[in-house]
């Protein structure tokens, strides 16, 4: 290997979210990039200033501007840079500068606007011209990227999101919950997460509340809402809103199934987190989810409230039958780590150096 440092910039820019998937994505992968770095390659973060404190004092950081959002950022000091998400605002201005480019998912083909998600195409079909590279995070995102866009021939990889494993040690209690054996949905609260679904199975499941937990400021949770309402179970299904690693710990750790319906997904990391700690765990039978989560959980096929029913009593009845069905579900999530995801971006960094 060559003694010459090679520098490569990482755009962790969505850490400035810090619930979103997107950031825990950022977050772990530079985490683990820095501890497994390579001798011959130099590793700079792009960052806002507000943020820069989470990193060691010795990491070298760029911050990011207002202006960069319209202007591309000087890059001629960088061998490689990688844009860890396709809506990035963050590209390297010098040529020379190879790009990878990280893309999650392509949910936004589901929205009913053709005229918005033409325009999206479009854009993401520009970056990709622009990059040397591209990475997914499924074979499921990589195929639909081949169906939708052209890829010209660039070099391609899988590279799996891995998980922060919930530590219940550290497990809180969130201050407001329903008594009694719960089921849980956590995640955002939008269409494409088919939420709506879960509140006509929870009036059939009659020993069961229901909490969803995750940002819910779409107007899509007051649909939600009023539906809860003019079934009339508020006493039987709470939104509460975002959660601390912590409180999400908790409820992973205590519910008595994790329901996971959505209809768009890139990778589907709630649902490795629950299997992690062994929960029974039912999904829907879409997008990338078979490929991550595997044969061993439980899929709803469609939407229909009789046919969800059935599916989660089958489950429930399986696993009560077959406890030990939950060591499946955790040596499946065990594949998902953060140390694992960072060694094979390293690999392929040096490919492309």
């Amino acid at each position: 290997m060559s003694n010459i440092k090679k520098s490569v910039l990482l755009d962790v820019e969505r850490m400035k979210y810090p619930n979103s998937g997107l950031a825990e994505y950022c977050k772990n992968l530079a985490i683990n990039l820095a501890i497994q770095k390579e001798s011959n390659i130099e590793l700079t973060f792009l960052a806002p200033q507000k943020i820069q404190n989470q990193f060691p004092k010795n990491q070298k950081l760029l911050s990011t501007k207002f202006f960069h959002r319209y202007f591309k950022v000087k890059s001629s000091q960088f061998d490689l840079w990688h844009a860890t998400h396709q809506d990035t605002n963050y590209l390297p201005k010098n040529l020379k500068t190879s790009l990878l480019l990280t893309l999650h998912d392509l949910n936004f083909l589901q929205e009913k606007d053709l005229k918005k998600t033409d325009k999206r195409l479009r854009l993401l079909q520009d970056k990709i011209y622009a990059a040397t590279a591209i990475s997914t995070v499924s074979k499921y995102t990589l195929n639909k990227v081949q169906e939708y866009l052209k890829l010209e021939h660039k070099p391609s990889r899988v590279i799996y999101n891995g998980i922060k494993f919930p530590d219940i040690s550290k497990a809180t209690r969130p201050k407001i919950l329903l008594k009694g054996p719960f089921l849980l949905y956590l995640g955002m609260v939008k269409p494409k997460k088919n939420v709506l679904s879960l509140i006509p199975l929870i009036e059939r499941l009659k020993d069961y509340s229901l909490v969803i937990a995750g940002n819910n400021q779409d107007p899509y949770a007051n649909e939600i809402r009023k539906l809860i309402a003019k079934h009339n179970l508020e006493k039987n299904v709470l939104m509460i809103g975002e959660v601390n690693d912590n409180e999400k710990s908790w409820l992973y750790q205590n519910c008595q199934a994790f329901l996971f319906p959505s209809l768009a997904e890139g990778f589907g990391m709630p649902v490795i987190e629950a299997m992690s700690l062994g929960k029974l765990v039912i999904a829907q039978n879409t997008t990338s989810l078979p490929e991550i989560a595997g044969p061993d959980i439980s899929y709803f096929e469609n939407s229909n409230p009789e046919h969800m029913e059935e599916v989660f009593k089958i489950a429930l009845d399986t696993f009560q039958k077959n406890p030990s069905m939950s060591e499946l579900w955790i040596k499946r999530a065990q594949n998902f780590s953060w140390e694992k995801s960072a060694s094979q971006y390293l690999d392929f960094y040096q490919v492309l150096l």
